[in-house]
């Protein structure tokens, strides 16, 4: 299960970087179909911290958005290095560009999609543990990373350094009436710079 977690944060994070290391922040467009708080999912549900970094890891091999979109918390987060940040609705946007393997094409030059990722290191540094004595439902880790990301026209990115993610238990919605405790992403704040 370590090894599933560690791929799952692995896979997350790496297709963050890459597409704001390229630019693609400019794509409000791409975010029909996407809806917070979406719960619909094949996936097993997060009741542990662990099992919803499976399933984020789950989501990404699959390419399946609904799964991924399930494992971000309505007021998700991304803090880039330089301090900057954004939310759910971007991420998703940048998730469902990547997911599509296509080229982005810009004004001014085009962006080669994703073909396929390699991790080569993913190691969380120490456990989770809680983010202040008065806020228990909200768990922290450190991950130390290396991944190299080669694009449809052979090129390859590398991304290494840390980050550090926040999930937080709270009432997930399952339609209707019905709710039941588990886990989602809060916060991701890279640390790589």
């Amino acid at each position: 299960m370590r090894t599933i977690t560690s791929h799952a944060l692995a896979i997350f994070m790496a297709f963050t970087l890459i597409l704001l290391a390229f630019g693609l922040m400019s794509c409000s467009q791409d975010q029909e179909g996407l809806s917070a708080g979406a719960t619909k999912s094949s996936l097993p549900f997060p009741t542990t911290p662990d099992q919803l970094m499976g399933n984020v890891y789950e989501a990404y091999g699959k390419q399946d958005l609904a799964a991924y979109d399930a494992a971000l918390h309505p007021e998700f987060t991304f803090v880039q290095v330089d301090g900057e940040s954004y939310g759910r609705d971007t991420e998703l946007a940048i998730t469902a560009r990547m997911f599509s393997h296509e080229d982005h094409h810009k004004p001014d030059r085009t962006i080669s999609g994703i073909a396929r990722i390699i991790v080569d290191r993913f190691e969380g540094i120490g456990a989770w543990r809680t983010l202040s004595a008065t806020d228990d439902h909200i768990l922290r880790r450190t991950y130390d990373l290396k991944i190299r990301f080669v694009q449809n026209n052979g090129n390859i990115l590398t991304i290494q350094g840390q980050a550090d993610i926040q999930v937080i238990q709270d009432d997930i919605d399952l339609g209707g009436d019905e709710t039941r405790l588990g886990y989602r992403i809060l916060r991701w704040v890279d640390l790589t710079g």
